[in-house]
């Protein structure tokens, strides 16, 4: 396979190829963010136009969604590794590893083909930015053409691409997939997308394409999220697929575990274990099975048991996740928008009659969010399992002051504990809350997906304070 291919910079180590691509304008930790008339997709075009569009022939599975994007990704890429298919799968954000962001059947590019292709393609990065009047190639459009390129060259079979934000304007809609998804669509990223769940909705709907079936999961604000979707489907002649007026759920057991699921699908009456906690992963794992049944109408060979093994196999971590330490259970939970804090906070609620009965009754809540996250409505939610706070402020450079976390969970009404300014990081935290308290505590770790991630690490014993690698 090859490329027009520029004169190339000198070799970099991996250190200073992650250095040299995070001089790129970065939305997601930089502090300035564009209105959303700058969103276009100019720029992804002519940068994917010079190096042959290697996205362009391989089949897309493309996913757009307020939560449960990245679960339903997962899940469809795990089940078509079980089937034996080459799957390329693109995330974002990472949680430890700006290298998870782009993976082939589970495994995460390598350091030496990450610096390839980023010497391979940075020419044409500057090459856009000096011939074309759309400004400087975006961190998050680098890396999604680096996973183009990446998925290409190996060969996949399916690619599964992840919207970053919105999806009309997303850099990944220049995809043109088999089938496109849509998970639970709530308020996010209001000063860009628009604060209404119509106006939302309408953002998340541009990734339809014409005469490409859409899979639409169910949704909590039913009224306003079904009409929007399926007009703009109808009008570009695109199968609307409704998995809540399709398909059906049983939640037969619930352990620490997971779940026990029973689905009734279009082609087969689904069995499996999920390894997923919540009510929420019960409707993203019906979504991942409509979007392989939709793949199946088109002639895609898998069979049922492939479909249920790759649910049970699926990986996605800090949401819900359950950790063990001593007496007291963890969990850890990257949500950070209120609709997703009240589907944790509806969640423990009903597994603290379940799974959690032998834990105390008190919850206490590491919390740390980003200064672009709804601190009071999460916090709001989370006041409902009557929580002691500890604010923590993660390592992420948009993270949230403690005082101010202290200052709104004090308004609220919300025990907190009082902040000793020896504890750091989490990881002073943990080991603080870990070894003070002597009940059967339930310790939640959410606000965001920085401080689940440290938590994470300060659990494997492999914290490690801004690693990027």
């Amino acid at each position: 396979m090859s490329y027009p291919t520029p004169e190339l910079p000198s070799k970099l180590s991996y250190d200073e190829a992650v250095d040299l691509s995070m001089e790129l304008v970065d939305f997601e930790r930089g502090f300035h963010n564009p209105g959303h008339s700058s969103f276009h997709l100019n720029r992804m075009t002519h940068l994917t136009e010079l190096i042959g569009n290697p996205h362009s022939n391989i089949r897309t599975i493309h996913i757009a969604g307020t939560k449960g994007k990245g679960s339903v990704a997962s899940m469809v890429s795990s089940i078509l590794t079980t089937a034996n298919f080459r799957v390329g799968l693109t995330t974002s954000p990472h949680m430890h590893s700006l290298r998870e962001r782009i993976n082939i059947d589970g495994d995460n590019i390598s350091r030496s083909e990450f610096i390839r292709i980023l010497e391979y393609l940075w020419p044409f990065v500057i090459q856009v930015e000096k011939e074309f009047n759309y400004g400087q190639v975006t961190w998050f459009e680098f890396m999604i053409t680096m996973a183009f390129i990446y998925f290409y060259e190996n060969e996949v079979d399916y690619q599964v691409v992840e919207t970053g934000l919105g999806g009309r304007l997303d850099a990944t809609n220049i995809v043109v997939p088999d089938i496109s998804i849509i998970t639970s669509i709530s308020r996010d990223h209001t000063k860009i997308l628009g604060d209404s769940i119509l106006d939302i909705s309408k953002e998340k709907a541009g990734i339809i394409k014409s005469g490409v079936p859409v899979v639409l999961a169910p949704q909590h604000y039913t009224h306003e999220v079904i009409p929007v979707v399926k007009d703009i489907a109808q009008g570009l002649d695109a199968q609307f697929i409704d998995v809540c007026e399709m398909y059906r759920y049983d939640v037969e057991s619930v352990s620490l575990e997971g779940q026990r699921i029973s689905v009734s699908g279009r082609y087969y009456d689904y069995k499996f274990s999920l390894p997923l906690l919540g009510l929420h992963q019960v409707e993203n794992a019906m979504t991942a099975i409509a979007s392989v049944e939709s793949l199946m109408d088109m002639g895609l060979s898998i069979n049922k048991s492939d479909i249920e093994k790759g649910l049970e196999t699926v990986f996605w971590p800090a949401r819900m996740e359950i950790l063990k330490s001593g007496n007291k259970v963890i969990i850890v939970d990257g949500a950070h928008n209120e609709f997703s804090a009240k589907r944790l906070t509806e969640s423990i609620i009903e597994y603290r009659k379940k799974i959690l009965k032998e834990y105390s009754s008190q919850v206490i809540i590491v919390f740390g969010v980003l200064n672009n996250h709804e601190c009071e409505n999460i916090l709001k939610e989370l006041s409902l399992l009557k929580p002691i706070v500890f604010p923590i402020q993660s390592e992420h450079p948009k993270a949230t002051q403690i005082e101010r976390i202290f200052e709104l969970a004090n308004t609220l009404g919300i025990d907190t504990i009082d902040y000793d300014k020896r504890l750091k990081d989490i990881s002073d935290v943990m080991n603080y809350i870990t070894t003070s308290f002597d009940h059967k505590n339930i310790i939640l770790v959410t606000g965001s997906i920085s401080v689940a991630a440290e938590a994470l690490e300060w659990y494997k014993n492999d914290f490690k304070v801004n690693d990027v690698t």
